[in-house]
C-alpha cells in the first residue's frame, strides 16, 4: 500500500527575515514551528514557487508575451489576525510598478485577506513578464513582520493541478503533475500539519507525469473554508491555498426563466444577470436548480447566500474588455493592457468571499487577449468562467479546446467553468427611441418578427445560428479538458445594445443538442466533480481525438471527438468516422471492469475485451462525439 508518508520538516533555507526571530525544529525532526509570541510567521523550506506561463499561441487577437506568477506560503502562529500591509518587487512598491511603464506588477494579494491565528495564507504576485534573473519579493504584514524572499526563475519540480473533494467533503483527491526533474512527492500537509485522516498514493511513483493522492478526512471539510494543501518530496514541495467548494459541477444555461423546462431536461443550474429575489430562489430550489447570479459584494446578505437555491456570485463580467478600453484611452500598448482591472478584481473577490463565506465567487472573461487573460486573471476568483463564441466570431469550433486547456492550466488547481455558445447573435437596428427605449423582449420579437429588428446590411460572424453538432462539439471539448461548470449562452431572445439575440429555446437544432448533452452529463456529475484531465485512452482512427478524465480511484471518463468537421458561413460539415475502436490501458489503481457509453436515456453497456493489460471496445460509428464511463472493481 502506498501510504502517504508523515512529512519531515527540514530547517529554513537561506531566506532573509526581518522584524521577528524565527525558531524551527532542527533538521531531520518532525513537527511544527515553535509558537513563540515574537514569531508570527514561519516560512517552510522551498516554499517560494515561481510559475511561468507557457508560450502563448496567437488565437486571433495578436501576440502576447507570457507572464509569470510568484507564490509563497506563510503560517500565522501569533494570537492576532494577520493582514498584508504592502508588497515590493526588487525594492519597489508593487503599486508603483503597476502604474508606470512597463507595468511589470499586475496584481498582488494575501489569500485569505486576513489570516486567522493558526491559519495559513498564500502570498501571490502576478508579473507581466517571465523572469530572466532572480528577483526579490518583499512583504509587510500588519503584525510588523517583514519578509524578504529570493525568487529564482526555475520551474517547480511538480505542481498541484487539480484538487477535488467529493460532495461529502470527507474524501479528497490531489492530482499532482511532474513539471521538472526530481522525485515524486510522497507527503501531504494540510495547513502546515500532517493530515488528520487516512491517505494513500494511488501509484508508487508517477504514472506518466501524474501522481494522485486519495485522502479520507476524519471530519468533513467546512464548505467555503480556506485551506492550504502542500505536497512534498525530500527536495521539493508545492502548495495551493483555496476555498472548499462542495458542489463544483453545474450544467447551466444563462438567461433561462422556465425552471421546469430546465430541470426536466438535465440542467442543474441557471445564470442570471439580475440579483434574484427570495421568491426566485425558492422557485429554482423547488425544481432542484441553483442560481449563479451577477452581484456586487455589497448586495449579498447572510440570508441570501445561505439559501439552498444559491450557487454562487459572479462579481464582474469581462474585466478584460474594460482593460482594453481603458488601455486604449490611456495610450497603453496593446500587450500591456490586460490586467489593468485586476487589483480591483482582487478586492471585489475578497469582499464577496467575506459576504458569502460558504459560496464560490465567479468571474467571467471575454475573448479579448486570449489566452493571456486566463493567466492574468485565472487565480483571482474561486471559479473562472471564460466565454468563447465561435459562431459569432467566425472561429473554428474546435478552438474552444485550446482555450479551455490554457484556462485549466491558468486556474489550477481550482475548478474551471466555461461559457459556450448556443444562441445566435445578429446586428440590430437602432431601437433606442419609443416604444422600445433600447430593449425588446421575446414577445415583441415574435410579434413583429426578427426581420423588424435585424440590421440586414451587416453580417455578424458566420451569419447563422449554431448547428446542433457545433453545440455538442463545444461541450465535449470542454469536458475533455477538465471543465466542471458548463454554461450555455444563452436562452434570452431579446434586442438590446445594438444586437439581436436568438435564445437557444428558439433554435430547435441547438436546443436538441443542449438537452442531449445535459441529460448525458447529468448521469456522471459525481465523476465530473472528481475529474482531472490526463492523456491515457486511445482511439484507432487518426481523425478521432480522445481525452481521458481520471475521476478518483475507481472511475474514468473517456471523451471522443470526431475532428473531421468544419464550420463555415454555409453551415457545419462533418464526415462520419465510421467504426472506431478504443483502448484503455490499465492504471496502477484502475483496471477497467465495466465500460458504458453515455446516452440521453441512460448508460449503455459496451462489450469490452481485456487483452495485453488493457480494455478494448468499439462502436459502429462516430458522428460527432461519444463519452464513456470506465469503472473498476471497487465501489
Amino acid at each position: 500500500m502506498n501510504w502517504i508518508k508523515k512529512p519531515v520538516l527540514a530547517g529554513l533555507s537561506s531566506l532573509a527575515i526581518s522584524g521577528a526571530a524565527l525558531v524551527w525544529p532542527a533538521a531531520g525532526c518532525s513537527g511544527d514551528a515553535l509558537p513563540l509570541p515574537s514569531t508570527p510567521v514561519w516560512i517552510a523550506q522551498n516554499t517560494v514557487m515561481y510559475v511561468p506561463d507557457p508560450d502563448l499561441p496567437s488565437m486571433g487577437q495578436g501576440d502576447m508575451a507570457p507572464g509569470s506568477t510568484v507564490l509563497a506560503y506563510v503560517k500565522n502562529i501569533s494570537p492576532l489576525p494577520m493582514r498584508m500591509d504592502g508588497m515590493t518587487w526588487n525594492g519597489k512598491p508593487a503599486a508603483e510598478l503597476a502604474a508606470a511603464p512597463p507595468y511589470e506588477a499586475v496584481w498582488w494579494r494575501l489569500n485569505p485577506g486576513t489570516v486567522p491565528p493558526g491559519g495559513m495564507g498564500e502570498i501571490c504576485l502576478r508579473l507581466r513578464s517571465r523572469l530572466a534573473d532572480k528577483g526579490l519579493l518583499g512583504v509587510a504584514f500588519s503584525t510588523g513582520l517583514k519578509l524578504s524572499l529570493e525568487v529564482r526563475p526555475a520551474k517547480p519540480a511538480f505542481r498541484i493541478q487539480t484538487l477535488a473533494a467529493a460532495e461529502d467533503l470527507k474524501h479528497v483527491y490531489i492530482y499532482v503533475e511532474k513539471e521538472g526533474p526530481g522525485a515524486a512527492p510522497d507527503s501531504v500537509l494540510l495547513d502546515g500539519r500532517p493530515l488528520d485522516g487516512n491517505g494513500k498514493w494511488l501509484s508508487r511513483g508517477y504514472t506518466g507525469i501524474l501522481r494522485v493522492a486519495m485522502i479520507e478526512m476524519r471530519q468533513p471539510l467546512r464548505e467555503g473554508a480556506w485551506h492550504t494543501w502542500t505536497v512534498m518530496s525530500a527536495a521539493a514541495q508545492a502548495s495551493a491555498t483555496l476555498r472548499v467548494i462542495a458542489k463544483p459541477v453545474a450544467l447551466g444555461l444563462s438567461g433561462a426563466s422556465d425552471f421546469h423546462r430546465l430541470s426536466t431536461n438535465g440542467f442543474t443550474a441557471c445564470h442570471t444577470f439580475h440579483f434574484p429575489e427570495t421568491d426566485t430562489l425558492k422557485a429554482a430550489a423547488g425544481h432542484g436548480l441553483r442560481l449563479h447570479a451577477q452581484a456586487s459584494p455589497s448586495k449579498i446578505t447572510p440570508e441570501h447566500q445561505a439559501h439552498p437555491g444559491m450557487m454562487g456570485y459572479n462579481i464582474f463580467d469581462e474585466p478584460d474588455c474594460k482593460d482594453d478600453a481603458a488601455g486604449h484611452s490611456q495610450g497603453r500598448p496593446w500587450g500591456q493592457r490586460v490586467g489593468m482591472s485586476a487589483p480591483e478584481m482582487v478586492d471585489l473577490v475578497q469582499a464577496a468571499a467575506l459576504a458569502a463565506p460558504r459560496l464560490p465567487v465567479f468571474m467571467t472573461l471575454d475573448m479579448t487577449f486570449i489566452p493571456a487573460n486566463y493567466y492574468t486573471y485565472g487565480a483571482i476568483p474561486d471559479i473562472l468562467t471564460p466565454d468563447f463564441y465561435p459562431v459569432t466570431h467566425s472561429r473554428p469550433v474546435g478552438q474552444i479546446r485550446t482555450a479551455a486547456a490554457h484556462a485549466k492550466r491558468a486556474t489550477a488547481p481550482r475548478p474551471l467553468g466555461f461559457i459556450y455558445q448556443c444562441n445566435w447573435e445578429e446586428w440590430a437596428v437602432d431601437i433606442s427611441g419609443p416604444p422600445y427605449n433600447g430593449w425588446a423582449g421575446r414577445d415583441a420579437i415574435r410579434d413583429k418578427g426578427p426581420d423588424f429588428f435585424r440590421d440586414a446590411k451587416r453580417i455578424r460572424g458566420f451569419g447563422r445560428p449554431p448547428a446542433g453538432g457545433e453545440v455538442e462539439l463545444q461541450i465535449a471539448c470542454l469536458l475533455g479538458e477538465g471543465v466542471k461548470n458548463f454554461w450555455g449562452y444563452g436562452d434570452a431572445t431579446e434586442c438590446c445594445q445594438g444586437l439581436l439575440f436568438h435564445g437557444a429555446t428558439d433554435l430547435p437544432d441547438a436546443w436538441a443538442s443542449l438537452v442531449k448533452m445535459a441529460k448525458m452529463l447529468s448521469l456522471v456529475t459525481m465523476e465530473i466533480g472528481l475529474s482531472h484531465p490526463f492523456p491515457w485512452a486511445k482511439a484507432s482512427q487518426a481523425g478521432v481525438r480522445v481525452n481521458t478524465l481520471i475521476c478518483g480511484h475507481n472511475h474514468a471518463l473517456v471523451v471522443a471527438v470526431n475532428e473531421d468537421c468544419r464550420s463555415t458561413k454555409e453551415g457545419f460539415f462533418r464526415k462520419s468516422a465510421g467504426v472506431t475502436s478504443f483502448s484503455f490501458p490499465d492504471l496502477p489503481w484502475l483496471k477497467a471492469q465495466k465500460i458504458e457509453m453515455l446516452t440521453p436515456d441512460g448508460l449503455l453497456p459496451c462489450r469490452a475485451i481485456r487483452t495485453a493489460g488493457a480494455a478494448k471496445w468499439e462502436i459502429s460509428t462516430l458522428e460527432t462525439t461519444a463519452i464513456f464511463r470506465i469503472s473498476g472493481a471497487g465501489p
